[in-house]
């Protein structure tokens, strides 16, 4: 199952996602291998803010309780909560440079059948709310500028931010997407035999920006 998984989420070459599981209530974000004195992912302050606006929604609908057993805000790296080696949440973000988190959406770890409408309706708002919050950033084409070809594994780092364990790469047909919270940003794009080229963008509020980038070879 588990190779099976990796197989299929390699494929797909996902941006963002989210696994699910019972056994507590808390929004869990990376990493679960170092806790927040050993490494902190660049990212971080984003994992919290897309985890907040979850808890927040899932709240409105179960009441004020819910995902408290783990701590009072439900959040938690995962590393400070306990330590595992070689989950699933932390594959994504290391090797595929997706970034996922992991609901445990139940303190029983095998909730009954008659129940799940209930999680349903507690999750969904929720489920469908980080969705939109994931599309926040900048994504868009990179392409040659001599033949419009698509540029595969160009590499989009955003400086003063990112690290190796962060920078995100366009796929096969030249697509990109960044996660980011509101805020200005100098991005540079690197990719092998063309010339480097940086921008500055402003990302604002709840909006995805859409910016299709052209090298030029070296």
């Amino acid at each position: 199952e588990t190779l099976s998984f990796m197989q299929y989420a390699l494929q797909e070459d996902f941006d963002v996602s989210i696994n699910i599981h019972t056994g507590a209530e808390v929004c869990n974000y990376p990493w679960d291998c170092w806790n927040s004195h050993q490494s902190i992912h660049p990212d971080k302050n984003w994992f919290i803010n897309i985890c907040e606006e979850f808890v927040n929604t899932a709240r409105h609908s179960a009441g004020n309780n819910y995902f408290t057993d783990v701590s009072s805000n439900g959040i938690i790296l995962g590393g400070d909560w306990y330590k595992i080696y070689g989950s699933r949440q932390d594959w994504q973000t290391w090797y595929t440079k997706a970034r996922e988190i992991t609901l445990e959406v139940s303190t029983q770890k095998t909730p009954p059948s008659n129940s799940l409408p209930n999680y349903w309706n507690y999750l969904k708002d929720g489920l469908i709310g980080f969705i939109d919050n994931s599309l926040v950033g900048v994504k868009g084409l990179i392409k040659d500028i001599t033949n419009n070809q698509a540029i595969n594994s160009a590499t989009i780092e955003v400086e003063n931010l990112d690290n190796e364990n962060s920078i995100t790469y366009s796929n096969s047909e030249g697509y990109y997407f960044r996660p980011l919270l509101a805020g200005n940003y100098n991005i540079k794009i690197h990719a092998e035999n063309y010339q480097d080229t940086s921008f500055t963008i402003s990302i604002t509020d709840n909006s995805t920006l859409l910016k299709d980038i052209y090298l030029t070879p070296s």
